[in-house]
């Protein structure tokens, strides 16, 4: 059964030669390879060894065939695992944020960070005579920032009649079970990199302290397409047009219900471009063209779990997620005589704003941005 179960994590390495669209920025071997052959091995020995005496009754000759099997079934939970790349899940996959364990060692509980400004008091545009010598014009203001790393965990049990199925039917329910992994694992990262986790004290991209804030007034789902233009220029002029000279923000992110209006809505009548394309065609000479994009989960994202807009630059200078572990495959082990387990591990401890003048979150309830019923992102 050959597979690479490498190809997602190899996005990381092509990100460091400035060839991935995915800003997986790992340099810790044990995030970019893990022994997946021994651990396939370790699996086969300890089902061999956990289930081998029962075995000889149960469709399998010896416990050689019983690890043999084994192993299949772990290379199939893997292969599904690393191979299929969850939807929707921007955040954690690298596209929307750069991921990153530098800076941070695997055994540390915590991460410190500084959040800099530079405050200017030049007088006479730093024009001083040759005998004297300038007044102090340069003070830096900087905030220390300590976050906690917390273990983020997702557990797939295999059975000794998963073990038998398997040999019966082929592997593809054990791939399945890899997938069906991931995408929990994919999605509770991307909750947490999106909007933390209150409880636990983590702070995820739209409610990192300090970052711009503001009200809509319009709703970006409904109203006229020129009411919307106006207050969308306005978010953008709040970073853009700050007395810190930002640049102009690289995406918003918008809740898909949000998107697909701004996606789909004529500008005027006078005109076949829509209001995305519109907006876009504003910065498209910029050095770094402006680009409207979704993300399910920003329709939960505002203040009291309203719809929000996000306006930030992906930039790993402004903004990063570091995480020492991530999606990092432990050891299966016995949970009891019937099942063996393995967990998937990552290490959060939010997401690390270096600029917060660079980042505005529009909050749109009070405008009554649509919301999809039901909505758990």
């Amino acid at each position: 059964m050959p597979f690479d179960p490498k190809q997602t994590i190899k996005d990381a390495k092509l990100f460091q030669d400035g060839e991935s669209e995915f800003n997986l920025d790992f340099r810790d071997d044990a995030n970019l390879n893990q022994d997946w052959e021994g651990m396939s091995l370790d699996f086969g020995a300890v089902a061999a060894k956990k289930w081998g005496r029962d075995a000889r009754g149960g469709g399998f000759t010896n416990d050689a065939e019983l690890g043999h099997v084994s192993e299949c079934a772990l290379r199939s939970v893997i292969q599904g695992f690393y191979l299929k790349k969850p939807r929707k899940t921007h955040w954690s996959d690298g596209s929307y944020i750069t991921l990153t364990d530098r800076g941070s060692h695997p055994g540390a509980k915590s991460i410190e960070y500084s959040t800099a400004g530079g405050r200017y008091h030049t007088n006479d545009d730093g024009i001083t005579a040759d005998n004297q010598s300038p007044e102090t014009s340069v003070t830096v203001a900087e905030d220390l920032t300590e976050q906690r790393f917390v273990k983020v965990a997702t557990k797939v049990e295999v059975t000794w009649q998963e073990i038998q199925e398997a040999n019966m039917r082929g592997f593809d329910a054990m791939e399945r079970k890899g997938e069906l992994l991931r995408q929990e694992h994919a999605f509770n990262l991307n909750n947490l990199i999106r909007r933390g986790n209150a409880t636990h004290g983590l702070t995820g991209i739209v409610n990192h302290p300090g970052i711009r804030r503001r009200v809509a007034t319009t709703d970006w789902g409904g109203s006229l397409p020129a009411d919307i233009y106006d207050e969308y220029i306005a978010a953008i002029s709040q970073i853009y047009g700050a007395a810190t000279e930002e640049d102009i923000p690289q995406h918003s992110v918008l809740p898909r219900i949000q998107h697909n209006y701004f996606a789909t809505e004529q500008f005027s009548t006078a005109t076949d471009t829509k209001l995305k394309a519109f907006i876009e065609s504003a910065y498209a000479d910029e050095q770094v063209p402006h680009k409207i994009i979704p993300d399910n989960g920003m329709s939960q994202a505002g203040r009291l779990g309203d719809p929000a807009a996000l306006f930030y630059s992906n930039d790993p200078a402004l903004v990063v997620c570091t995480m020492p572990y991530y999606m990092r495959l432990m050891a299966p082990y016995d949970e009891d005589r019937y099942v063996i387990s393995m967990e998937i591990i990552s290490r959060f401890a939010g997401v690390q704003v270096f600029d917060t003048d660079t980042v505005l979150v529009v909050d749109g309830g009070t405008a009554n941005w649509e919301q999809p019923a039901n909505a758990n992102y």
